[in-house]
């Protein structure tokens, strides 16, 4: 899961990686409830959360790739895709490690996801992503298969990334590309994103700030 992903956004962690200050992150907090099939996990603790919000402007929708280019999908062709949000021990091994919980959903009509995990968990990092498969089709097999083994974002999917390090203590293991961390530190931890575009993409804050907790298009 997320192979292929992770090897196409390497090329925002070069593009943005020697321009633009750090930007600050948005992870703690926490997130509302909603439905969906968990694995694993601790019957103490927190809970892991997303919140996706995707908007659009005169019906299209603006992502980054990860070559730095914005490219646009019509709202319409992105309502009702499945997509899939899964967190894991931090610094997991992409395609073998099981998710601790997962959720398999189609995006709604306002283009707002709220996941929570119904498993909960002890202090410590984790790590969490999204994928929304706006090209590749999944099946009922698919989604009643291991979750590890989904298909990775491609051609024109859109997806979770961010370029800040900021939630990786010092000691922790780093996160795989695309994922965001969660660090749970005695209360439930919660990260936002949004398809983020800096209005002009060769200003290296604007660049640096719009590939933080964002959603990608993946080409």
């Amino acid at each position: 899961m997320f192979k292929r992903y992770a090897g196409a956004v390497a090329l925002a962690v070069l593009l943005v990686g020697c321009g633009g200050s750090e930007p600050v992150s948005t992870t703690g907090g926490t997130t509302g409830s909603t439905t969906g099939s968990t694995t694993g996990g601790a019957m103490t603790g927190h809970t892991l959360g997303m919140n996706v919000a995707l908007t659009a402007k005169a019906g299209q929708l603006s992502f980054l790739t990860p070559s730095n280019t914005i490219v646009e999908q019509a709202a319409a062709d992105i309502v009702g895709k499945p997509y899939l949000i899964a967190t894991f021990p931090a610094g997991f091994a992409p395609g073998n490690d099981p998710p601790l919980d997962h959720e398999w959903g189609e995006m709604p009509a306002d283009m707002v996801v709220k996941f929570s995990s119904k498993s909960s968990h002890e202090d410590g990092p984790y790590d969490i992503v999204f994928v929304c498969y706006t090209s590749t089709k999944i099946t009922e097999e698919i989604k009643a298969g291991e979750p590890q083994s989904a298909p990775a974002a491609k051609g024109g999917d859109i997806a979770s990334f961010t370029i800040s390090t900021k939630d990786i203590h010092d000691g922790d293991p780093k996160n795989p590309l695309g994922t965001l961390r969660l660090n749970v530190e005695g209360a439930d931890a919660s990260v936002s994103i949004e398809n983020r575009t800096p209005a002009d993409t060769k200003n290296g804050d604007q660049v640096t700030a719009a590939f933080t907790n964002t959603v990608l298009a993946i080409p």
